[in-house]
């Protein structure tokens, strides 16, 4: 693998940005509506050491996981990929394991969008289409400044 032309110290990274986002919009959202549940995938994206790696790989760490699974009433799990508008692109690894989870009968999603806030919208149009019922409580408001991620 090539290493990054970016010192870690100056790259953008645009797809954690959107991901913080959208993790502090749904734990809102999660207390006023008590029928989603959701977890995220931490699955790489900072340089780790060879040994880091391994016991990552050990522990089960696998690559392609989707970045945020949803769990709605009824069991239906609902997992979403997010990926930047203009920079992201599906993996080799994340296109097989997504197939994977489709073809064992879990929704697969890849989101793709420029801010947290059209990711947000995204997926609340994909959780309703899964049978989320988001009537009853106010859902909270799209933020509209971006997240900050903390630098490594």
């Amino acid at each position: 693998m090539m290493p990054d032309p970016v010192p870690a110290s100056r790259r953008n990274y645009p797809e954690q940005k959107m991901q913080i986002g959208v993790i502090h919009h749904f734990r809102a959202v999660e207390k006023v509506k008590r029928n989603l549940t959701f977890y995220a995938v931490h699955n790489g994206g900072l340089v780790e050491s060879k040994s880091a790696a391994a016991l990552r790989k050990a522990l089960g760490v696998r690559p392609g996981v989707h970045d945020v699974v949803f769990m709605l009433e009824g069991g239906v799990t609902v997992m979403i990929e997010l990926k930047d508008e203009e920079t992201g692109a599906i993996t080799d690894n994340q296109r097989e394991f997504h197939a994977t989870a489709q073809r064992l009968g879990h929704r697969s999603y890849v989101v793709s969008a420029p801010l947290a806030t059209a990711a947000i919208q995204q997926i609340y149009q994909i959780l309703k289409a899964c049978g989320w019922d988001s009537a009853g409580a106010p859902l909270p408001p799209l933020e509209t400044k971006p997240a900050m991620v903390p630098t490594p």
